[in-house]
């Protein structure tokens, strides 16, 4: 029911531009904002679609390799990591786990867009085995300033902006909660002198 309106809003824009022509015209520039909100609304409907899916119809788990994944998101975002000027590290292996693909690639995805959106020029992205657990952890570090202590404990809720100056979350971190929690995981953030460094777990599955 939003996908046709949005989409009707997309191409009617896409319309008016192409009937100015020149892209640098004062018309063109004041319609860019209107398709980048479209857009985005695009891909957040996406996402909410994706996760009532996976909650209300949750499929079997498959071997995936998170190298693969991690690099299928990051493939979406190579432009605005090139536009950016923004660094990625990442492993040079990475585990293979059970899991389901599609949505492992959209918490990443997710993750990624917060980290570019605040989180400066160097991304470091990694895993490791949980100590004392059968498991992994993995995260990625930006190197933006840490985020205050009292604002920490409502990052993974759904539509809490914060109410201040540079808000880190909006729908976006929710998601990622409620997709690592039909894994059996759980979601967190940790401050260090190096940067923000949001992270996730997940169980080792059987089967």
């Amino acid at each position: 029911d939003l996908r046709t309106p949005l989409s009707c809003i997309l191409t009617m824009t896409e319309l008016v531009g192409e009937r100015f022509g020149q892209a640098e015209s004062e018309p063109s520039r004041l319609l860019h904002p209107i398709v980048s909100s479209v857009e985005e609304s695009v891909r957040l409907i996406e996402r909410m679609s994706l996760l009532a899916k996976a909650t209300g119809a949750p499929e079997e788990l498959e071997t995936c390799n998170m190298g693969v994944v991690f690099s299928s998101a990051l493939l979406r975002r190579e432009a605005q990591i090139a536009d950016g000027g923004v660094a990625v590290e990442q492993p040079a292996k990475w585990p293979t786990l059970k899991g389901h693909a599609s949505l492992l690639e959209s918490v990443w995805l997710d993750l990624l867009d917060n980290a570019l959106r605040h989180g400066g020029k160097a991304l470091a992205v990694g895993w490791q085995r949980e100590k004392g657990k059968s498991g992994w952890r993995f995260w990625i570090r930006d190197s933006g300033p840490p985020l205050a202590a009292d604002r920490q404990a409502d990052l993974f809720q759904p539509l809490h902006l914060l109410h201040r100056e540079n808000a880190v979350s909006g729908l976006g971190l929710a998601i990622v909660r409620r997709l690592v929690e039909l894994h059996g995981g759980t979601c967190g953030y940790e401050s260090s002198p190096e940067g923000a460094r949001f992270y996730f777990t997940l169980p080792e599955q059987n089967g």
